[in-house]
């Protein structure tokens, strides 16, 4: 290696780390003929020229170099190079590089003061409301109702309510948390026989499905059941006369929102324009952990009822909140200022920039520091006293391009598992899931590279068995660049979540499918074959499931990817998935 390459100390140090990953790699293969790298899959004994194991592959191929089996102009033909991280950029600074800034909401007359004190921090002074130009009609609402017995209980409510409006001529839409909740109302539905056939509207379900049944859900005495994502901006248009004269479209939200916007653009899902609608709340106090409903004596006053008392809660965990997000702020805000920093001295610097190895390695360490995040462990466990019950799951690529990284990655899994249980207290309960997720054969049926469907490891409090079941896991299968990222989610999104401090860490060296999210060949470059949309599933867990969500970066085939997973959690919540 060059002496320019060896003096660069974050170089040297990036590398060394690498090299840490490269047990387990299969024996290379040349083609002299085609002047291409490739391996032998241990599961199939199918040998690859498109399977690529990062810098194991990288130096593969300068070592033929070497033996002067390749031209220099035969690496820049494969794309050959060392990718490092040299600083850290945040989206919440680039706002700040600009004099002008506008923005757009259905909402702003209902966001919380941290909300405002954040507009005000970027300069947003003026505003302009546009009034609807509808004769629009007060929305029937009824008190909200807390169901404290079990949740067969308030799931019996919840049809009982929809009944009860549809047989009254109205169009019904009934609001569920999630995915999985709507699945156990469904079963609920098949188990007690009841005689409800709603129609349905989730992720689960095809785009031209979900419009077919937007617009049916409108009709009279339709009920359709309705994940909390589409009460964002989903257009649910009344054009039936009937529903219209029986009172229009009821909702029914069984959740409480996570702050007055979230419940603006619900309610907003009915009295549109001139139409009548009305709108009812269930809640179940299972659902109400986060605001402390496992504490004792949580319920209101004599002198307040169920609304002013949760929105009470909901004000003081929301600052809760914002205060930790603020403080992850100022640490990226550091960051973010010593890499644009750092930049410009690069720039000052350019013309005698590597006959200076003083000033070489000062820039290559303040890089270094730039470039290094928050320690996940210190995240996770940086959680607040009044939380009894902390819940990781880890999401991991295990097909046959993870095989020079898996058992690092499953090394690092285990540590964080016992770190965990080690750092957080006696009383406190700590649980964790694994999900192992492949990739599909390429083909129109579907199926699965072996092994197979991913593997679960279910939520348990049983560290040796989490343990064991990730150690199994080999990496096999993947045809193709892009795996089936959506397929872990889709699993993650299924378990059964419980804690208050919930952590998912995404581990992946390889993109979703989807043209969208990478430059490779991609057997399916429409997207996911079952219409999964991956930055729908994080905005459900960083939204309405409040899953912390961290993605382990491996290389930058996933940035593209990434970038398109922040950009739209960013502009629907506010949030984003960190990266490591």
């Amino acid at each position: 290696m060059s002496t320019n390459y060896t003096r660069c100390s974050m170089i040297y140090l990036h590398l060394t780390a690498a090299a840490d990953l490269l047990e387990g790699v299969p024996d290379a293969i040349f083609d002299k003929k085609e002047k291409t790298i490739g391996y032998v899959d241990p599961a199939s004994g199918v040998p690859s020229f498109t399977t690529r194991y990062g810098y194991y592959t990288t130096f593969t191929y300068m070592y033929y170099a070497d033996q002067r089996k390749l031209e220099e102009s035969d690496l820049t033909d494969h794309k050959i190079g060392l990718d490092m991280r040299c600083g850290t950029l945040s989206y919440a600074e680039i706002p700040t590089r600009y004099k002008y800034k506008i923005g757009m909401s259905g909402t702003l007359n209902c966001l919380t003061s941290h909300q405002n004190d954040v507009l005000k921090r970027y300069g947003f002074n003026i505003r302009t409301e546009l009034p609807s130009t509808y004769k629009k009609r007060d929305l029937v609402r009824k008190p909200i109702e807390v169901l404290d017995q079990e949740k067969v209980k308030f799931l019996d409510k919840i049809c009982e309510a929809a009944r009860e409006k549809s047989e009254e001529g109205m169009a019904v839409l009934v609001f569920l948390q999630d995915e999985k909740r709507l699945q156990e109302l469904k079963q609920y539905i098949k188990d007690q026989g009841k005689t409800i056939t709603p129609l349905e509207l989730s992720d689960s379900l095809s785009k031209p499905e979900r419009e077919q049944n937007i617009r049916w859900s409108t009709q009279n005495q339709k009920i359709t059941f309705v994940t909390r994502a589409y009460g964002r901006g989903t257009d649910f248009v009344c054009h039936d006369a009937r529903a219209k004269q029986f009172g229009g479209v009821h909702l029914i939200i069984a959740f409480y929102p996570n702050d007055d916007s979230e419940n603006r653009q619900l309610e907003g899902r009915t009295c549109r324009q001139d139409d009548p609608g009305s709108v009812q709340k269930l809640v179940w106090i299972g659902d109400l952990k986060h605001l402390g409903s496992d504490s004792p004596g949580f319920k209101p006053d004599a002198d307040q009822d169920w609304d002013d008392y949760l929105k009470q809660k909901r004000g003081e965990y929301l600052k809760s909140r914002f205060e930790s997000m603020l403080k992850k702020k100022e640490f990226f805000e550091n960051k973010h200022k010593q890499t644009v920093e750092t930049c410009q001295m690069v720039a000052d610097f350019k013309s005698t920039l590597f006959g200076n190895q003083s000033t070489m390695l000062r820039i290559a360490h303040l890089f270094a520091d730039a470039s290094d995040p928050p320690k996940i462990d210190a995240d996770v466990t940086g959680v607040e006293q009044a939380v009894t019950c902390v819940e990781m799951c880890f999401v991991m690529d295990c097909t046959g391009s993870m095989s020079a990284s898996i058992k690092a990655c499953q090394e690092k899994v285990i540590t964080i598992a016992r770190n965990i249980q080690v750092q957080c207290s006696q009383n406190m309960r700590i649980r964790m899931a694994f999900v192992a997720y492949r990739d599909y054969t390429g083909g129109t049926d579907l199926k699965y590279d072996a092994p197979g469907a991913p593997e679960i490891c279910e939520f348990t409090e049983d560290i040796e068995h989490i343990q064991s079941f990730v150690r199994k896991q080999g990496a096999t299968g993947g045809g193709d660049g892009p795996e089936d990222i959506c397929g872990g989610l889709r699993e993650a999104l299924k378990l059964d979540w419980q804690g208050e401090s919930r952590h998912l860490f995404l581990i992946a060296d390889a993109p979703c499918h989807g043209s969208q999210y990478h430059d490779t060949n991609d057997n399916y470059p429409k997207g996911d074959p079952t219409n999964l949309v991956p930055e729908f599933q994080f905005e459900e867990l960083l939204g309405s499931r409040q899953v912390k969500c961290q993605f382990l970066r491996l290389n930058a085939s996933t940035d593209k990817m990434l970038d398109v997973f922040n950009r739209h959690c960013e502009a629907k919540l506010g949030q984003t998935v960190s990266v490591t």
